[in-house]
């Protein structure tokens, strides 16, 4: 059992739907839905009756519920401990998520040379789970890459909980394709380029934005779908397929260092996407978690990862 499931059951319990917790909690519906499944089968008794009309408490979840809400009132009050002596040092927590995952060595040598009082702890989140995090207080501060179209949700809902999207740099999606790719040998490729070629992704909900945007530029999948960027990337490394992923995400992989691998970019066709660190506010951190605001603002990140930094 994880304390996040007692959130979603409480959420769920309020709403009496699926689909609005899921929208509140910000995560997919699927996972909310697993995520209750896999609590019922490890109490051994149903929680809500679903119907039309909506989920509701069984007897066994009403007693559930209840407890469920007791033991996160008495979580959350421990919130007032962990302040002490937070003004000057200690852990600061901060979420990252897939896409943001190589931005963390430089961030993490920023926070070395400045010196400050306190240790950085790194968290892996999701893009539909890192508003839910902060929410939860899993962690204040927190790194996400959203294309424009994604970026929609967010704004909405910081604006409305008075949290802050600081935008760090916008990096474009690019196609990884063997060098041992004739079309490796051009500088830019052509629509035309694609529809001969195979593209690997990750498994849907996770593959879901290579599904909308670059599916239909290519003749077909690759049989086989994967969470593990190392696998993708071996495939595009043995020309079996090409993948499409957000330059900074890839530039220092071993397959892109060694030249196995180029990143590549369509002619006439771009997405980006916008980096930010998301945060409840700066009146709201404590005094290290501003000053580690503040260090990540001052990183320069695409300069230093043009230059080879890690």
């Amino acid at each position: 059992m994880r304390l996040e499931q007692l959130e979603y059951v409480t959420e769920i319990a309020k709403c009496h739907s699926m689909t609005r917790a899921a929208a509140n909690l910000f995560v997919t519906q699927p996972a909310l839905s697993e995520s209750l499944n896999s609590l019922e089968r490890e109490l051994d008794f149903t929680i809500f009756r679903r119907s039309k009309q909506g989920m509701t408490l069984t007897a066994a979840g009403e007693k559930f519920f209840e407890e469920a809400q007791m033991v996160l009132s008495i979580i959350r009050g421990w919130d007032k401990f962990s302040q002490v002596g937070a003004e000057e040092g200690g852990n600061v927590n901060l979420g990252f998520t897939s896409v943001t995952r190589n931005l963390l060595p430089l961030i993490e040598a920023a926070v070395e040379n400045a010196g400050g009082d306190y240790h950085l702890c790194c968290f892996a989140s999701g893009d539909d789970t890192v508003l839910a995090d902060i929410q939860q207080g899993k962690f204040n501060v927190g790194l996400i890459g959203v294309i424009p179209a994604k970026y929609s949700e967010y704004a909405p809902f910081c604006e409305k909980n008075g949290w802050k999207l600081d935008f760090l740099f916008e990096d474009p999606f690019q196609v990884m394709i063997s060098t041992k790719n004739p079309l490796a040998q051009k500088e830019l490729l052509e629509f035309d380029d694609l529809k001969g070629l195979t593209i690997a992704r990750y498994p849907d909900p996770y593959g879901s934005i290579t599904k909308a945007y670059y599916r239909d530029f290519f003749a077909q999948d690759y049989p086989c779908y994967t969470h593990d960027k190392d696998i993708l990337l071996e495939q595009v490394a043995r020309d079996r397929a090409v993948a499409v992923f957000p330059w900074v995400s890839v530039v220092n992989h071993y397959r892109v260092r060694r030249g196995q691998v180029k990143p590549m970019s369509i002619r006439n066709f771009s997405l980006p996407v916008h980096f930010y660190i998301i945060h409840p506010g700066e009146e709201k951190l404590t005094a290290p978690e501003r000053l580690l605001v503040e260090h990540i603002r001052e990183i320069p990140f695409l300069e230093r990862i043009q230059a080879g930094e890690e």
